[in-house]
């Protein structure tokens, strides 16, 4: 979550594929994903990872738009042990849609006694994070 917030809004939110980018001024949320953590390798091969970012206020109503406006997220998904990312959903215009983005992470993998486990991080980012 603090990778996310270390980097622009425009680059948080943008539905972008990773690059391999480790320039803050450059990074998107993918090239994020990409990077495998030290504490992963405890869960093992089962662990998939989940970076959901959506629109959370329409810049032009001022209303809620996280989830009761049906827009579609930008989702990224990465299993463990893996640097591959994937694109689940996309939507370029979040970045220009909304004036804040909500950033939900989620952690599922299946314990040592073959229980499914989750964790779950959520936070919300407002434009005027390093730069827009």
């Amino acid at each position: 979550m603090e990778a996310l917030r270390g980097i622009s809004y425009t680059h948080a939110a943008s539905n972008a594929a990773a690059t391999g980018s480790t320039d803050p001024s450059t990074m998107d949320a993918a090239d994020i994903l990409q990077t495998l953590t030290t504490s992963e390798a405890q869960l093992g091969s089962s662990l998939t990872e989940t970076v959901t970012i959506s629109g959370y206020m329409t810049a032009s109503t001022g209303g809620t738009g996280y989830p009761s406006d049906g827009s579609t997220p930008n989702q990224w998904t990465r299993s463990g042990g893996s640097t591959t990312v994937t694109l689940a959903q996309s939507n370029s215009t979040i970045a220009t849609t909304y004036d804040l983005i909500q950033v939900d992470i989620r952690l599922s993998w299946t314990s040592a006694n073959g229980r499914t486990r989750n964790r779950e991080l959520s936070s919300v980012f407002g434009k005027g994070n390093l730069s827009q």
